[in-house]
């Protein structure tokens, strides 16, 4: 334990990773964020959430809550305290179902024991959503101590005459986590980026407010806002060609395309925010050189830099860094399955329209940031 309260955890060769910093549960609150994480779609705002978790003076909420586009009407309180919890039980149990009656079951190990199947007749959605918010989302309001809490659990079910093994995943989530006073409460939701009420509203709330933007090459983003888009619609999606031009050229109209025009967009933010207040990563240099990247975000959010090359390798597989190790795990961490789909491919000519159309836009953005990206070719 060091002077200030703070305890060393080790990997598990004995080297330092992080100090930890104990405190009692008295301290512990649910805040309104000091940092955001503000955009951009697919360029890389998963990553740096996740890297961020590692530092302990960090408290970051666990699913993007939209507060700022989506649910602004439901004032302050509930974007502190309520979140999407009960949203998020009535999406997972959305569909009714029916439990049949099954055989005694015995569980191996050391919780070997009959168990007897249940039948559930058809519930509404409705009510079953009252009932899990009101059973366990409101009781974890007030014990919860991490960002999320996860209740598993196993049963069988036959749907149809078809015999399926449930593992029942409940995410119980609030908009903020518990916080200590001097800890840095944050949330992500990229589409805050490209709303424009956004900046006023988040202005109103804190003035204060440091404000993350994670940017990447605005070709290479929009075909992988196709590939995540194409992947959930594979029969309804249309070729990105023909959503990316018309008879004019290049369609800003398209939202991959209008999305990373970056420039227009990070102009009505410094309307409300000083550029001091807002910080632009690289989402290229997130997966080259993640440790560099984070030592700029930590100086930025005023943090001590313990998030260092410590704390990841690099995957060859996958082409991405991993973490050593995950916030609350010992184990090694990589970024989900979707990440790294295979983008369409284009032709060279298409490639070279699409350069042409965002060249300016880099550059003014380049210029709005003091920072080239090398997105044009220039580095």
């Amino acid at each position: 334990e060091t002077a200030d309260g703070r305890h060393r955890t080790d990997d598990e060769d004995g080297n330092e990773m992080a100090l930890v910093k104990v405190s009692g549960p008295e301290s512990l609150e649910r805040r309104l964020p000091r940092s955001l994480i503000i955009g951009v779609k697919k360029a890389g705002t998963r990553a740096l959430l996740e890297f961020l978790r590692l530092h302990p003076d960090v408290r970051a909420s666990g699913p993007e809550t939209h507060f700022f586009d989506r649910h602004y009407n439901r004032g302050v309180e509930w974007y502190s305290w309520n979140g999407s919890c009960s949203k998020m039980t009535s999406q997972i149990i959305a569909s009714a179902f029916t439990l049949i009656k099954q055989k005694p079951k015995k569980e191996a190990g050391c919780h070997a024991r009959e168990r007897q199947g249940t039948k559930l007749s058809f519930l509404s959605s409705q009510f079953l959503s009252q009932f899990f918010f009101s059973v366990v989302c409101l009781p974890s309001f007030i014990f919860a101590t991490n960002t999320h809490r996860v209740l598993l659990f196993n049963f069988q079910a036959k749907t149809n005459k078809i015999k399926i093994k449930l593992f029942g995943l409940f995410l119980l989530f609030f908009a903020m986590p518990l916080s200590l006073p001097d800890q840095v409460t944050m949330e992500k939701t990229p589409s805050y980026f490209v709303t424009r009420q956004a900046p006023a509203r988040i202005h109103t709330l804190s003035p204060r407010m440091r404000l993350l933007v994670v940017v990447r090459d605005p070709v290479t983003r929009a075909l992988s806002d196709y590939a995540q888009t194409s992947s959930k619609r594979p029969n309804s999606t249309l070729p990105f060609e023909e959503l990316a031009f018309d008879e004019d050229g290049v369609d800003p109209s398209w939202s991959a395309i209008r999305i990373g025009l970056y420039e227009r967009h990070l102009s009505r933010w410094l309307e409300h925010f000083a550029p001091g207040q807002i910080h632009v990563v690289s989402g290229e240099e997130l997966v080259r050189d993640p440790a560099q990247e984070m030592a700029l975000v930590q100086d930025f959010l005023g943090l001590r830099r313990l998030v260092s090359h410590d704390h990841f390798y690099f995957n060859r597989t996958k082409g991405f860094p991993c973490l050593k190790k995950s916030e609350g795990s010992g184990s090694p961490h990589c970024l989900g399955k979707t990440k790294g789909r295979t983008h369409p491919r284009l032709c060279d000519s298409d490639l070279r329209r699409l350069r042409s159309f965002f060249e300016p836009y880099n550059r003014r953005f380049y210029k709005m940031v003091g920072r080239d990206f090398g997105w044009n070719g220039e580095r």
